[in-house]
């Protein structure tokens, strides 16, 4: 079972920005950092961007959800992206999703 920690590009109630999600068996190798996926949050889908696949979450089961489809197969941010925003977000104290938006 592997988990995705997703930022959705927009303002939302959350400090830290990251959402987990599980990852349906059938979606585990194609989703990578990244990628654009869907997922539901409250009560709507949004899009979302990966930042990270992991084995482990520490979202209790019962309130873990699936991502719900793959919008983009290809990443579309880079690694030298991914090291420019965790730079942005450390030096400026934004969000993930501000700076994505």
């Amino acid at each position: 079972m592997k988990f995705a920690q997703v930022v959705f590009p927009e303002r939302l109630p959350r400090s830290s920005g990251f959402f987990d999600y599980q990852i349906p068996p059938d979606l585990e190798k194609k989703i990578h950092p990244g990628v654009l996926v869907t997922a539901p949050f409250r009560s709507s889908e949004k899009i979302g961007v990966v930042f990270c696949v992991q084995n482990k979450t520490t979202v209790p089961k019962e309130k873990l959800r699936h991502i719900s489809e793959i919008i983009t197969e290809q990443a579309v941010i880079t690694s030298f992206q991914f090291t420019l925003i965790h730079w942005l977000r450390e030096t400026s104290g934004s969000s993930y999703a501000t700076i994505l938006n």
